[in-house]
């Protein structure tokens, strides 16, 4: 469980710093323009990697440690069947999405944004800054939506890994402020990008957990008054071209 908390963490955000740190041409494109007050202080990046380290090295193994010592499946146990598995997975996907709307949005009451500012204080979001919270806002919004289900049925660990890994790829990307629209990695569905929450946090209105929880309970309203997916792209880019397409799209005009 502490590779399936660490890994992701890693991968998706060292590949992505990686890259851009290597001078890829692509991946610069897709990062979203920031404004001055959005890039993040070095004291905010200290503080993130203290909460990391934290969480990884300590939290985490030791909250592994004394769950899975209270009568879970054992590692070597057979594996459910396929329906079940399904299952499984949908009604965790179910329980975090309503568990995590709704305690998101509860901390952005006025009486309780003391509890969620921490985390805003990345205007521009970066990836690892996704577990970037305090201890309420990390148990009540964090941890109880994304592995509350799992842990409440007994699943087996492999299944309980592999779904924390998917969650975590999901809120790293959420955060990471790079938009891959046009991409292979896009269109193989690997990536989705992070328009949507990225508008959450640089104008801290509504976009509170999946869209369609937004929609079914009206806190989208901000995001469409200001175009969707396409007008935030517009909007940040200055351009209504996908990012991913922007360089093919400028050859043409040039050509022509």
């Amino acid at each position: 469980m502490s590779l399936a908390h660490t890994l992701p963490l890693l991968i998706f955000n060292g590949t992505i710093e990686a890259l851009s740190r290597l001078g890829n041409t692509t991946v610069a494109q897709c990062r979203i323009p920031r404004k001055a007050p959005e890039n993040p202080p070095a004291e905010l990046w200290s503080a993130l990697a203290k909460k990391l380290i934290m969480s990884h090295g300590i939290v985490g193994p030791m909250t592994s440690a004394l769950i899975f010592s209270r009568g879970f499946p054992e590692l070597r146990s057979p594996m459910p069947p396929a329906a079940q598995l399904a299952a499984l997975f949908a009604m965790a996907h179910m329980f975090n999405d309503w568990g995590f709307y709704w305690s998101h949005r509860m901390l952005h009451h006025p009486k309780l944004y003391k509890l969620h500012k921490k985390h805003h204080s990345f205007k521009g979001t970066v990836g690892p800054a996704a577990e970037f919270a305090g201890d309420t806002e990390t148990i009540v919004s964090n941890y109880i939506p994304s592995v509350g289900w799992l842990i409440i049925v007994g699943a087996h660990p492999i299944v309980q890994a592999t779904w924390l890994i998917l969650r975590l790829w999901a809120t790293y990307e959420a955060h990471s402020g790079y938009v891959f629209d046009g991409l292979w990695i896009q269109k193989l569905g690997i990536v989705s990008g992070s328009c949507f929450h990225d508008h959450h946090h640089t104008v801290n209105l509504g976009n509170f957990g999946s869209m369609y929880m937004d929609w079914l309970f009206g806190t989208m309203d901000h995001w469409v008054r200001d175009g969707g997916h396409e007008g935030y792209v517009k909007k940040r880019f200055g351009h209504a071209v996908p990012p991913g397409l922007s360089r093919k799209a400028d050859a043409k005009d040039h050509r022509e």
